[in-house]
């Protein structure tokens, strides 16, 4: 039996190719959620074919998407409190099958996920597994996050010779998937969207919590996106948490003022995955969409102060250290950042599951 637990749409968006493929080949799963993205959640396993949730860990804040940082202990004890009632009734329906829980990447899900299979007695598989910044401060809390898992779970998906390297020490069994999943879930998307006229467009994409909450630098970087909407349309993307502290710091209603910026709220995989091939460059503070960048060639501004990802880096993906100042010269001169994408990797996913089948989950 596997059991997929996740929270988030780009949780869903990097699961997804691994559940699709499971149902070509008539496999047994189960989705569990905890609703850390509550609002987005339903449409977007609608867009992307698959189960939203055959379980219901939590949902989010009193039915809504986390949208502030106090209301994290709530979440958190409502998973605790639907585990520990659920354990018997669990435990007797997996019986005597192997179970194996899938957890992906670097949220809070993650760890939730980690503990609830630990908690009942089953192995953990951890998707996006092994990478680093080797700064627990950044990105905060993602990179504790990553750590967390890594003393947690005994199967350790990484996407790369790196990742597999900084899991040298770790207990378990590594795998390396040469690839996120990520990839099978942006040449699924592309192949079935129309070949996308770029236009003179910045995608822009920031949502991590280093950055929300330094309210210098987000003054600072929503200034000079201010400025850059004098010559590019500037289409600003964002979640419940980025929304909810945009407004807080009254950056929301400057922006709706300006003529050539939009802001969108969360969008499926299949609306982002347009969008950004649209674009001319990409700013984010998103590994995810660093990756994604990376595979399309499209220029992309990592707002950051350290990445835990290789992809594109020396190539169309460039740091700017949060240094407002750097980010500015990149825009300038992005043109120079273009790249011809990357077409050499094969499927993670099937990585993934040919070791789920071969190990009898």
């Amino acid at each position: 039996m596997i059991v997929f637990i996740y929270g988030t749409t780009a949780e869903l968006i990097k699961l997804s190719p691994i559940m699709q493929k499971i149902d070509e080949i008539d496999l047994d799963y189960e989705v569990w959620c905890t609703g850390q993205q509550i609002d987005e959640l339903i449409d977007s396993a609608a867009a992307l074919t698959v189960r939203v949730a055959d379980h219901w860990i939590a949902r989010g804040f009193r039915g809504h998407s986390l949208s502030r940082i106090n209301q994290v202990p709530i979440w958190l004890a409502s998973c605790f409190i639907w585990t520990v009632r659920n354990y018997k009734s669990t435990r007797k329906r997996f019986g005597n099958q192997s179970v194996v829980f899938i957890v992906h990447g670097d949220t809070m899900t993650t760890v939730v996920g980690a503990l609830i299979g630990r908690f009942l007695r089953s192995k953990v598989a951890h998707v996006e597994a092994g990478l680093r910044s080797h700064d627990w401060r950044n990105p905060f809390p993602e990179e504790l996050d990553r750590k967390i898992a890594g003393v947690l779970c005994s199967i350790h998906f990484a996407p790369d010779k790196t990742a597999e390297e900084n899991l040298a020490k770790t207990t378990g069994v590594v795998i390396n998937t040469y690839g996120n999943t990520s990839i099978d879930a942006l040449r699924s998307r592309t192949s079935k969207l129309d070949k996308q006229e770029k236009v003179n467009r910045v995608l822009v994409l920031l949502h991590r919590s280093e950055f929300l909450r330094d309210s210098n630098l987000v003054h600072e970087t929503f200034q000079l996106l201010l400025e850059v909407s004098q010559r590019f349309e500037v289409i600003i993307v964002a979640d419940a948490l980025s929304s909810a502290a945009l407004q807080r710091q009254g950056i929301t209603s400057l922006l709706e003022k300006t003529p050539n910026v939009r802001i969108l709220g969360k969008q499926s995989h299949r609306e982002f995955i347009a969008l950004l091939l649209a674009s001319e460059m990409v700013i984010t503070d998103s590994g995810g969409v660093q990756e994604e960048c990376a595979a399309v060639g499209i220029p992309c501004f990592i707002h950051r102060k350290a990445t835990e990802r290789s992809d594109g880096l020396g190539k169309n993906c460039v740091l700017t250290y949060q240094d407002t100042g750097t980010l500015a010269l990149l825009i300038n001169d992005y043109v120079i950042y273009g790249r011809v994408a990357a077409t050499d990797q094969a499927s993670p996913s099937m990585v993934i599951i040919d070791y789920l089948k071969s190990s009898g989950y």
